[in-house]
């Protein structure tokens, strides 16, 4: 009657593998009704629309050809590897 004991014993071992998984979901459970309890909610970003400033200077995009050229230089240098 070895078989017996052996399949008692597997049975048991299943027996517990079960009790654990439920007290891990009544872990995780009781986890989230917590985390949900002191989560501060989110707050909408609100977005402010400015009115363009009234300076022509700062509206005008004045080219610049000093920078063009290092531009142009760093592309080069770029392209040739």
């Amino acid at each position: 009657m070895p078989n017996l004991k052996f399949l008692a014993s597997i049975i048991i071992i299943i027996i517990i593998i079960i009790i654990i998984i439920i007290i891990i979901i009544i872990i995780v459970q009781k986890a989230r009704m917590f985390a949900a309890t002191t989560e501060v909610p989110k707050t909408r970003k609100s977005v402010r629309i400015a009115a363009p400033p009234a300076h022509e200077a700062v509206q005008l995009i004045k080219e610049d050809s000093v920078l063009e050229k290092r531009l142009d230089k760093i592309e080069g240098m770029i392209q040739s590897l």
